[in-house]
């Protein structure tokens, strides 16, 4: 659930490499070390991009020497660490008319991009379509199976499930504007089982006149 990106030796010497996965170990030659005296190894990892939030990683360490140690119990250590992920979604959203006779289509063009660290989980997109079902007619979207629409919410709900970080996923989505209405005002809100430290991009709005 990690990757190695260094290891440092503190008060003391030696040298630490990685060692030919699996397993993915570190082995650390500390030369020899007095009685009373300590060293320190310090070794940086960065979790990976898709293990899910509340996940435990386990790391275990052992030390053994030449010497005979009488007391092997306290050569091994486990600690467990809890990973709490982020991510950061942003929606835009565009709008492109096409007046026709007796009606005019409306091409709604939503896009949610995932701006990381962690990859982003069950991601939902919900657009409510403006004013009323029988003065804006939903006609069909991109989603590819993954969105749907609700003739009594007047709302498309998009499941996307996993955006990994750093992607991005567009949907289009058509309607038919019957008879005069003004100005048509549309808003899409992004959400996810992931933790978004930025929740000011997650809604998208987009008046047409």
């Amino acid at each position: 659930e990690v990757t190695y990106m260094g290891a440092t030796v503190s008060n003391g010497s030696g040298t630490c490499v990685l060692l030919e996965a699996p397993p993915n170990t570190v082995s650390c030659d500390l030369n020899d070390l007095n009685p009373g005296e300590f060293v320190r190894v310090i070794i940086d990892t960065l979790v990976d991009i898709d293990v899910p939030d509340n996940f435990d990683i386990t790391n275990t360490a052992t030390v053994h020497s030449a010497v005979l140690d009488p007391n092997t119990g306290n050569n091994t250590v486990m600690i467990t660490t809890n990973v709490r992920t982020q991510a950061n979604l942003e929606i835009l959203k565009d709008g492109d008319i096409d007046v026709t006779n007796p009606s005019w289509t409306v091409k709604y063009t939503l896009e949610v991009i995932n701006h990381g660290a962690s990859d982003a989980q069950n991601v939902v997109v919900r657009d409510d379509l403006p004013l009323t079902a029988k003065k804006v007619v939903y006609v069909f979207d991109t989603g590819n199976g993954a969105c749907s629409y609700s003739n009594s919410m007047h709302r498309v709900t998009c499941n996307f499930g996993t955006l990994a970080s750093g992607d991005s996923i567009t949907v289009e989505i058509y309607v038919d504007v019957r008879g005069s209405v003004g100005a048509i005002i549309n808003v899409a809100t992004v959400t996810s089982n992931t933790y978004d430290k930025d929740l000011s991009n997650n809604t998208a709005r987009k008046d047409l006149y």
